[in-house]
């Protein structure tokens, strides 16, 4: 059996709106720094003292959203459907 972790985070990606160097793409590609981030967790943690203090997190759900509502229109450009 195969045992899956999470093992950091890493952005990788090309964005095409002007040549850089005589370069048709400019190219990201980060590594994270943590090797085990916590990210989930800080984020149950500072929702949960939110909900606690009474305060609106610095994500709030209607960010969610609006990137489900951008993926899902990447999809459908592209002739996928979910």
């Amino acid at each position: 059996m195969t045992s899956l972790t999470y093992q950091g985070q890493h952005l990788f990606g090309r964005h095409a709106s002007e040549p850089r160097d005589g370069a048709p793409w400019i190219e990201v590609d980060i590594a994270g720094a943590e090797k085990d981030p916590m990210q989930f967790t800080r984020q149950v943690d500072h929702f949960s003292d939110c909900i606690l203090h009474d305060r609106t997190p610095n994500t709030p759900g209607e960010d969610g959203l609006a990137d489900q509502l951008a993926l899902e229109a990447v999809y459908k450009s592209a002739g996928i459907t979910l």
